[in-house]
């Protein structure tokens, strides 16, 4: 079964299949970008692209898609890269530093590679995270 959840998110689900509470949602979603996979050895790349780091997720830039999919409903835009590098995945956090990785995917058009000064902008639908098969 394909799944973008991690594993503390997954065991919040589970503890909550078997009877205990769900944690309040998180105040706020953040978007990171990542080369490789965050669930394994990825490493995060937000901060070499806009300076800052992580993008905050509106809660009308997010929606709950069909088959279990949570995407992006509207652009997401980085800015003008800092550097060139190579982008695979994206992840949302519960936090703008550290905080739980909850979802993460490959980006949905493949890798990117922004050369520096280049825009890196998700168009609508092209940031995706699948909550089971």
């Amino acid at each position: 079964m394909a799944t973008d959840i991690s594993l503390s998110f997954g065991n919040k689900i589970c503890r909550w299949l078997a009877g205990h509470p769900m944690p309040d949602p998180p105040d706020a979603l953040w978007l990171a970008i990542y080369n490789g996979d965050p669930k394994t050895s990825g490493v995060e790349v937000t901060a070499l692209i806009n300076g800052y780091g992580r993008i905050l997720l509106m809660p009308d830039s997010i929606a709950e898609g069909l088959d279990n999919t949570l995407v992006n409903v509207a652009d997401v835009d980085f800015g003008l890269s800092e550097n060139s590098l190579t982008a695979t995945h994206g992840a949302i956090f519960d936090a703008v530093f550290g905080g739980t990785r909850l979802l993460s995917d490959a980006f949905v058009s493949g890798p990117i590679s922004p050369e520096a000064g280049a825009r890196v902008n998700f168009p609508a639908g092209n940031i995706a995270f699948t909550l089971g098969s």
